[in-house]
């Protein structure tokens, strides 16, 4: 999976892309994901069992808090993204999604701490 965008482009038509690439076939397996709703730098995430992609995490700019939001989107379709949200906040954290398709998010930075 590929995040691209950059949070600190002052303009209204960056945002940040998404797309997988299948390792095992040595392609890509969607052109594009739905757009992000905000641009985000340092976020984490990962592929769940259905295609729908995980985003959590990063921060949006300069002056901004970490974000401890979740975007969840759906397979290679115009779908609005769901969001969640995760108890603490993360910047430049690691993750991994496991056999119950569950998405654990380590290391990173927090605000405080």
């Amino acid at each position: 999976m590929a995040i691209t965008g950059h949070p600190f482009q002052q303009s209204d038509e960056t945002e940040s892309e998404t797309v997988t690439f299948d390792a095992k076939h040595g392609d890509w397996s969607c052109e594009r994901y739905p757009p992000l709703p905000v641009n985000l730098g340092g976020a984490t995430g990962g592929t769940l069992k259905d295609g729908k992609v995980i985003v959590c995490g990063g921060y949006q700019g300069y002056l901004t808090w970490f974000e401890n939001k979740c975007y969840i989107l759906s397979h290679c379709g115009d779908t609005p993204v769901k969001e969640q949200s995760m108890i603490s906040d993360r910047y430049l954290a690691s993750s991994v999604v496991d056999g119950r398709d569950r998405l654990f998010v380590m290391g990173g930075f927090q605000r405080f701490g």
